[in-house]
Protein backbone atom coordinates (compact mmCIF):
# COMPACT_ATOMS: atom_id res chain seq x y z
CA UNK A 1 0.00 0.00 0.00
CA UNK A 2 1.45 3.36 -0.97
CA UNK A 3 1.38 6.50 1.14
CA UNK A 4 -0.98 9.12 -0.30
CA UNK A 5 0.56 12.40 -1.41
CA UNK A 6 0.00 15.58 0.56
CA UNK A 7 -2.11 16.89 -2.33
CA UNK A 8 -4.31 13.79 -2.06
CA UNK A 9 -4.81 14.38 1.66
CA UNK A 10 -5.71 18.04 1.13
CA UNK A 11 -8.13 17.11 -1.63
CA UNK A 12 -9.87 14.42 0.40
CA UNK A 13 -10.09 16.65 3.49
CA UNK A 14 -11.74 19.41 1.51
CA UNK A 15 -14.01 17.15 -0.50
CA UNK A 16 -15.19 14.99 2.38
CA UNK A 17 -15.57 17.83 4.89
CA UNK A 18 -17.52 20.14 2.59
CA UNK A 19 -19.67 17.25 1.38
CA UNK A 20 -20.55 16.37 4.98
CA UNK A 21 -21.13 19.93 6.17
CA UNK A 22 -22.84 21.43 3.12
CA UNK A 23 -24.12 18.40 1.24
CA UNK A 24 -22.93 16.75 -1.94
CA UNK A 25 -24.78 19.11 -4.33
CA UNK A 26 -23.44 22.27 -2.72
CA UNK A 27 -19.94 20.80 -2.72
CA UNK A 28 -20.20 20.07 -6.43
CA UNK A 29 -21.26 23.66 -7.10
CA UNK A 30 -18.38 25.07 -5.04
CA UNK A 31 -15.88 22.58 -6.45
CA UNK A 32 -16.50 24.09 -9.86
CA UNK A 33 -14.48 27.18 -8.82
CA UNK A 34 -11.20 25.50 -7.87
CA UNK A 35 -9.27 22.26 -7.99
CA UNK A 36 -9.05 20.84 -4.43
CA UNK A 37 -5.73 19.09 -5.07
CA UNK A 38 -4.11 22.40 -6.09
CA UNK A 39 -4.92 23.97 -2.72
CA UNK A 40 -1.86 22.43 -1.11
CA UNK A 41 0.19 24.64 -3.45
CA UNK A 42 -2.17 27.66 -3.36
CA UNK A 43 -3.77 27.72 0.09
CA UNK A 44 -5.25 31.19 -0.47
CA UNK A 45 -7.63 29.93 -3.17
CA UNK A 46 -10.06 28.14 -0.84
CA UNK A 47 -10.55 31.04 1.61
CA UNK A 48 -11.00 33.37 -1.34
CA UNK A 49 -13.74 31.25 -2.92
CA UNK A 50 -15.43 30.39 0.37
CA UNK A 51 -15.25 34.04 1.46
CA UNK A 52 -17.02 35.16 -1.70
CA UNK A 53 -19.71 32.51 -1.27
CA UNK A 54 -20.24 32.50 2.51
CA UNK A 55 -18.78 35.77 3.82
CA UNK A 56 -17.58 35.64 7.42
CA UNK A 57 -19.02 32.15 7.84
CA UNK A 58 -16.26 30.87 5.56
CA UNK A 59 -13.88 30.92 8.54
CA UNK A 60 -15.88 28.14 10.19
CA UNK A 61 -15.67 25.96 7.08
CA UNK A 62 -11.94 26.61 6.76
CA UNK A 63 -11.39 25.64 10.39
CA UNK A 64 -13.37 22.39 10.03
CA UNK A 65 -11.38 21.46 6.91
CA UNK A 66 -8.12 22.34 8.66
CA UNK A 67 -9.02 20.24 11.72
CA UNK A 68 -9.76 17.26 9.49
CA UNK A 69 -6.48 17.65 7.61
CA UNK A 70 -4.44 18.11 10.79
CA UNK A 71 -6.03 14.98 12.25
CA UNK A 72 -5.21 13.00 9.09
CA UNK A 73 -1.52 13.90 9.27
CA UNK A 74 -1.34 13.34 13.04
CA UNK A 75 -0.79 16.86 14.39
CA UNK A 76 -1.50 16.83 18.14
CA UNK A 77 -4.15 19.25 19.45
CA UNK A 78 -1.58 21.35 21.30
CA UNK A 79 0.29 22.03 18.04
CA UNK A 80 -2.77 23.29 16.17
CA UNK A 81 -2.16 26.98 16.61
CA UNK A 82 -2.86 28.92 13.49
CA UNK A 83 -4.67 32.02 12.50
CA UNK A 84 -5.60 31.29 8.92
CA UNK A 85 -6.00 28.47 6.42
CA UNK A 86 -2.54 29.07 4.95
CA UNK A 87 -0.94 28.50 8.37
CA UNK A 88 -2.87 25.28 8.89
CA UNK A 89 -1.74 24.01 5.49
CA UNK A 90 1.90 24.77 6.39
CA UNK A 91 1.58 22.98 9.74
CA UNK A 92 -0.02 19.95 8.07
CA UNK A 93 2.56 19.86 5.29
CA UNK A 94 5.46 20.05 7.74
CA UNK A 95 4.00 17.16 9.73
CA UNK A 96 3.34 15.15 6.57
CA UNK A 97 6.90 15.64 5.33
CA UNK A 98 8.40 14.70 8.68
CA UNK A 99 6.26 11.59 8.95
CA UNK A 100 6.92 10.43 5.38
CA UNK A 101 10.64 11.05 5.72
CA UNK A 102 10.63 8.71 8.71
CA UNK A 103 9.13 6.04 6.41
CA UNK A 104 12.05 6.55 4.05
CA UNK A 105 14.51 6.27 6.95
CA UNK A 106 13.17 3.54 9.25
CA UNK A 107 15.55 4.35 12.10
CA UNK A 108 14.25 7.94 12.36
CA UNK A 109 11.64 8.45 15.08
CA UNK A 110 8.38 10.15 14.04
CA UNK A 111 7.66 13.55 15.53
Amino acid sequence: MSVPSFEDLVESSITETLSKVLGQLVWKAIGFYFEPKSLSRDPDALPEVLGKLFGKNANVLERVIAEDLLTRVGVPQENRRGSDFRTYIRIAKARFISSTSSFAHPGTPAI
